[in-house]
Order: structure tokens, then C-alpha cells, then sequence
């Protein structure tokens, strides 16, 4: 299923272009960039290893919090053992876990700090976090390997709509404005994903893959940043690489759908978890229980897709329609 990268036209060149002089002028993510050479490095295996992530963990009081944390969770902690040092937190968790971990939280962090004061930003910007909390569950679910790959993964899957949405507001207005008369679409994202392609010239696809070039990532990182269709008759999972791309695509739709009214949210949920259900060899009612937990658990941080769910509630209470989805003025009222 991996798809080999096209051709770009000058149109496409032209946009990005565009984007990157924009990051150049709020900063370039300086923070971010330092950051994530640091983890990569660790992650690639060079000399002093566990040294070198103990050190780009201890620097950070939040990220050190997390790995703390993770280490002595259920998940880890073997025999109720109790792990107070970053140090044997690497050993327990290994430098990959740690690593996508890192990533994650990094560029929540440096894109907040990058951010517009622009709720339409922060909402993104917590769809992503809440796309990487539904991938945290569904891949203990199936028991997959390294959970904070799949997070880290998930939340990338949407980095072309933010770097958009973050960098290049005026063309995303415009791309929103053209959508609004959009009709048969299967869901508001979906009608934004084509409008953002014929308007920009290139993907949201892959201007998300040609940022995690130029930052470095990893390949299977950007492996997994491709679109993979559900298949509700598959007869077989899927290998690892596709596995994980399937599970960042249903991530992020999973939490375009938690945004939406309650009926609305829970259709399209129970018709993305049947899709996916054989490709990811999890049951689709234990997958919806994953994302229900996912929903809990994510609750309290993600202000701003609460509130996008109530208005879009509102809003199909007071139209009669099922098809109404919540734009980024109703969310800036609300805040």
C-alpha cells in the first residue's frame, strides 16, 4: 500500500515556497527543531544512547513528568516496581518509546507557542492531541508494540492542516469560505482536504510529508502519513507499516467525529470502527470502547473540541439536519 512520493508542479512548489518563508518569518520552530535533532539522534542509535535520551529528557520538566509517568504506569511497570529516575525509565521504556514520546509532545508544545491567537488553530491543534489519545488505546487493544509510535504517528497524520491552518490562515480562510457550499461530501474535513488541494495546488497530504522531510523525521513516520482507506470485507490484518498508517488515518477521522453532535459523532464512529475493525485485527465493539475511554480520558484538556461538539449539537438541534458541522466562528464565540 505505500505509495511512491509524485512529481510536484510549480503550482505545488510555488505554495510551499510560500510556507516556508512564512515558518521562517515566526520563527522556524526553533525550539522544535533543536529539540527534535536531539531525540533523533538517541533514536538513531549513536554512541552513549541511553545517556544522550536520559539528558534530552531531563531538560524538559514536562517531558520528564510524561516519561515518569509512562514508565510506572500499568503498562510498565512490572511486579509493582517503582521507578523514580529518568535513567531507569530509558532502560524500562527503551529509547524508541521515549523517543515518539518526545516527538509528540514537542510539537503540541512548539506549535502552541508558534500559534496565531486563533481558535480555529487550537482546535486543530487538539484534534491532533485527541487523535493521538484514540491511537494510545486502540494500540494497547491490539497490543502493538511501542503505543507512543502509534500516538506520534497519529498525531503527524494531520500536520499539513496544521501547518496550513498555523501558517498560511489567509489561504485556509479562503479554503473554508469555499467549502461552506460544498455538498456531498462525507464529512466537513473531507470537503476542506479537496477544497485545500484544487485552492493550494498540493495536498494537505503531502504539504504534512514534505514538512516531516524537512524536520527530519524518521521513515516510518513518514510512512504512515498517507491516507489508507477502510476495508470492511479485508480478510487478513494489515503488515506493520500499512497497520500503522490505517490506525493514524481511522486516529485523526475518529476525532474529526468526536467533534461532531452526539448522534452524528456515534454513526460515523460505529461506521469507522466496522471499516477498520479486520484491517487492524481489533473487534470493532472493542475498538469502540477504546475511543470511548480515549473520549474520557482526553476530556478535560481538549477544551476547544468540547466545544466544537456542543456547538455542532446546538446546531443540529436548531436545523433538523444531520449534515451541519460547526465552523471556526461559532468555536471563537464560545471560548
Amino acid at each position: 500500500m505505500s505509495s511512491e512520493p509524485k512529481k510536484r508542479s510549480p503550482a505545488a512548489e510555488a505554495t510551499l515556497t510560500l510556507l516556508w518563508e512564512r515558518v521562517r518569518k515566526q520563527g522556524d520552530l526553533p525550539g522544535f527543531a533543536k529539540a527534535v535533532g536531539s531525540i533523533l539522534s538517541a533514536m538513531r542509535g549513536e554512541e552513549e544512547l541511553e545517556f544522550n535520551m536520559t539528558q534530552t529528557v531531563l531538560s524538559d520538566p514536562a517531558l520528564t513528568q510524561k516519561v515518569l509517568r509512562l514508565a510506572n504506569s500499568a503498562m510498565y511497570s512490572a511486579f509493582g516496581q517503582k521507578i523514580g529516575t529518568v535513567s531507569k525509565a530509558v532502560i524500562v521504556l527503551g529509547t524508541e518509546t521515549i523517543g515518539h514520546l518526545a516527538l509528540g509532545l514537542k510539537l503540541i508544545d512548539e506549535l502552541t507557542a508558534a500559534s496565531p491567537d486563533s481558535n480555529v488553530a487550537h482546535l486543530e491543534m487538539e484534534k491532533a492531541v485527541l487523535a493521538g489519545h484514540v491511537a494510545r488505546q486502540v494500540a494497547a487493544t491490539a497490543n502493538y508494540h511501542d503505543a507512543e509510535e502509534a500516538v506520534v504517528c497519529s498525531m503527524l497524520h494531520s500536520l499539513g492542516r496544521m501547518m496550513v491552518v498555523f501558517y498560511l490562515a489567509d489561504r485556509w480562510a479562503e479554503v473554508k469560505q469555499k467549502c461552506q457550499d460544498s455538498n456531498g461530501m462525507d464529512s466537513q474535513s473531507h470537503a476542506e482536504d479537496v477544497c485545500a488541494e484544487q485552492m493550494l495546488d498540493i495536498s494537505l497530504e503531502e504539504i504534512g510529508r514534505a514538512t516531516a522531510q524537512r524536520w527530519g523525521f524518521p521513515p516510518s513516520l513518514l510512512n504512515s502519513m498517507r491516507q489508507v482507506a477502510p476495508q470492511a470485507d479485508a480478510t487478513e490484518t494489515l503488515a506493520p507499516n500499512d497497520w500503522l498508517a490505517a490506525l493514524s488515518t481511522m486516529s485523526v477521522s475518529c476525532a474529526d467525529a468526536l467533534c461532531e453532535a452526539e448522534e452524528t459523532s456515534a454513526e460515523q464512529l460505529k461506521n469507522l470502527t466496522h471499516g477498520y475493525a479486520n484491517m487492524l485485527g481489533v473487534d470493532a465493539g472493542t475498538m469502540l470502547g477504546a475511543i470511548e475511554i480515549a473520549k474520557q480520558s482526553s476530556a478535560a484538556e481538549l477544551t476547544a473540541v468540547h466545544v466544537a461538539r456542543k456547538a455542532n449539537t446546538e446546531k443540529r438541534a436548531s436545523s433538523g439536519s444531520s449534515n451541519v458541522a460547526v465552523d471556526s466562528e461559532d468555536v471563537r464565540k464560545k471560548l
